[in-house]
């Protein structure tokens, strides 16, 4: 009997907290605040993007959310280096959102510094659970251009698993040992 009453106080206890919206952390907060300008960087209208996270900076200095969400601005703008200062600024903040690490890691993949793009890749690999197939893909990628294959077909493996077709390419090319270039 103690036991039901125990779980019933338990389950009163934890759907109280769900509907208050106590469940959603700082970063899931932030993102629906800042939904507006999110929206513009998913319709790639990146100059407003930018103008709209410039002024929420200088409204909250400290949100991790608005420098990376700047850096995203940034690099669709071709800004690439000012796109790396403001997501490694956010990771100042809050260095768990793996779309810094993703950001991070295709920024240093353009500039074809493949060491520190698998870094990032890794991280972002790492704290989106291995379920972002884009940050698979690419750390992939890099681990070919650095000559460790047995690492690229691994990240290869495990994004065609998340159902990335493209992934299936890259390791055709590795099993029949052919160059492939971006």
């Amino acid at each position: 009997m103690e036991a039901i009453v125990i779980f019933f106080v338990l389950f009163i206890y934890i759907w109280v907290r769900v509907k208050l919206g106590h469940h959603e952390t700082t970063d899931m907060i932030e993102k629906k605040m800042y939904k507006k300008g999110i929206d513009l960087i998913e319709a790639k209208q990146y100059q407003k993007a930018k103008e709209f996270f410039d002024i929420k900076i200088k409204e909250n200095p400290t949100s991790a959310v608005t420098y990376m969400c700047r850096a995203s601005c940034h690099y669709g703008l071709g800004n690439v280096y000012q796109s790396i200062f403001d997501a490694e600024k956010s990771i100042t903040f809050q260095n768990t959102l793996p779309e810094n690490y993703l950001l991070l890691g295709s920024a240093y993949f353009g500039l074809k510094d493949y060491q520190m793009a698998v870094e990032e890749y890794e991280k972002a690999v790492w704290f989106s659970r291995e379920q972002n197939i884009e940050a698979l893909k690419f750390r992939g990628l890099c681990y070919y251009y650095l000559g460790n294959f047995e690492k690229a077909k691994y990240s290869f493996q495990r994004a065609l698993k998340k159902g990335d077709e493209e992934s299936n390419f890259y390791l055709l090319k590795i099993e029949r040992n052919e160059k492939f270039v971006i």
